[in-house]
């Protein structure tokens, strides 16, 4: 397992692995109680969150795709990912806003950008580029 996040009230974990789907767990049975198949070519290097009703999972799609956790159908997704393992994703459902970021290589050193969208609706709100 690469790894977990609890959803919603604690009573389920999403958790992923190389090349599988993203599990949706029952932790009082055990059971697998549904999965998010996010790429054809595995989620290797990929990350999940949750919040606000929705499970945030990153792939080699080069996109944060937010799958409703009601119907696992895509609500939304979040472009300008890379597939490298260093992506992240931060919610916070106080603030309404999602937290997206990657490492990239700038001439001479590590930069990480991050970039805020609504938690609602998917719509980037700000960015920055720090370096790292």
């Amino acid at each position: 397992m690469r790894q977990a996040v609890f959803i919603g009230d604690g009573s389920r974990v999403a958790a992923v692995s190389d090349y599988n789907p993203v599990r949706i767990i029952d932790l009082a049975s055990g059971d697998f109680v549904g999965e998010v198949a996010v790429s054809t070519h595995g989620t290797f290097g990929g990350r999940v969150a949750a919040g606000g009703g929705l499970l945030f999972v990153s792939s080699r799609s080069e996109a944060v795709d937010a799958y409703d956790l009601e119907t696992l159908a895509v609500r939304y997704s979040l472009p300008g990912h890379s597939t490298d393992d260093s992506a992240f994703i931060a919610v916070s459902e106080a603030a309404g806003l999602v937290a997206t970021g990657t490492e990239f290589w700038a001439p001479e050193r590590w930069q990480t950008r991050v970039r805020l969208w609504t938690l609602e609706t998917g719509r980037e709100v700000g960015s920055f580029v720090s370096e790292g």
